[in-house]
């Protein structure tokens, strides 16, 4: 059974845990009653907390799951602007993935082309590979910022104290104007890159689009003679799909250009899109490492 001081003990570590502020103070107290000497000698204010909430864990006074911490207050971090980046992400995400599997799909079932216009499926194929890269650095950007999530709930305690106001925190406490200044300067850039990678992509979800309407187009068409689509009225379309992926320049899709010129557009997005999520992963990254220093 255990004694009054160790029960004491147990209590003032759950405090400890659950205000962050308050550990320098309570810690001394808290190995007074377990009869071992103040961590003084050697360790630091981390290391010390550490060893509290490991002695905590052991004891089960605390568990493995960090305590609910109100962290709306912090501009760029807070969890529903969070939220709105990973669902804007994983949205373009799964167009992406969506449109692509037609795409590849729609290129395969295409048989009935001239020599020329199969070289032009080359190309075709090649938007596709252009547009399966674009979704897998999607998936990195939302993987990031849902990895950031986790980081910041691991933080929330301690966040919640460097968030404060002046006049809510003790003299010689880190106060929010650090956390302010991180906080809106991350939020503003990843807002920005979140953005370019979505608008990056949706031009290229226009484009392919188009695309998969006129391979569908031909497919559908193929079994026809020219004089049943002329008076379908739909041979001139047909004409224009199949010389364009020939390689002739045609206003067609949205797009003014020939097809090498329309697939070089798919590769200068995608290294758009990955070159953002680099820069998002180096954000986020910088901004916990400089967190990492400072608590």
């Amino acid at each position: 059974m255990p004694s009054k001081q160790e029960i004491l003990a147990r209590k003032l570590i759950r405090i400890a845990h659950e205000n962050p502020a308050k550990q320098a103070e309570l810690l001394p107290k808290i190995h007074e009653l377990l009869g071992r000497p103040a961590p003084g000698g050697g360790l630091s204010a981390k290391q010390a907390h550490d060893l509290a909430e490991a002695k905590a864990l052991v004891d089960g006074t605390i568990t493995a799951a960090a305590p609910p911490t109100e962290i709306s207050r912090m501009p760029g971090f807070s969890p529903q602007q969070l939220r709105a980046h990973i669902d804007q992400l994983g949205k373009t995400r799964q167009e992406l993935e969506l449109l692509t599997a037609q795409f590849e799909t729609q290129l395969k079932q295409i048989k009935a082309l001239e020599k020329e216009e199969k070289k032009g499926m080359t190309a075709l194929k090649k938007a596709a590979s252009e547009m399966r890269d674009q979704g897998r650095f999607v998936a990195e950007a939302e993987t990031a910022l849902i990895q950031f999530t986790a980081y910041l709930t691991d933080k929330k305690p301690g966040i919640a104290q460097m968030i404060a106001t002046e006049a809510e925190v003790k003299p010689g406490q880190k106060a929010g104007d650090f956390f302010g200044r991180i906080a809106a300067q991350l939020g503003d850039e990843v807002a920005a890159t979140v953005q370019e990678i979505y608008e990056a992509t949706e031009e290229d979800l226009t484009h392919v689009t188009q695309a998969v309407r006129g391979l569908k187009l031909i497919q559908k068409t193929s079994s026809f003679d020219s004089s049943t689509l002329k008076t379908a009225g739909v041979l001139d379309m047909v004409l224009d799909v199949k010389e364009w992926i020939a390689g002739k320049a045609r206003k067609l899709f949205q797009f003014v250009g020939d097809i090498g010129r329309w697939v070089k557009g798919f590769m200068l997005r995608t290294k758009v899109v990955k070159d953002k999520k680099d820069d998002l992963k180096s954000a986020l990254s910088d901004a916990m490492r400089e967190i990492d220093a400072v608590m």
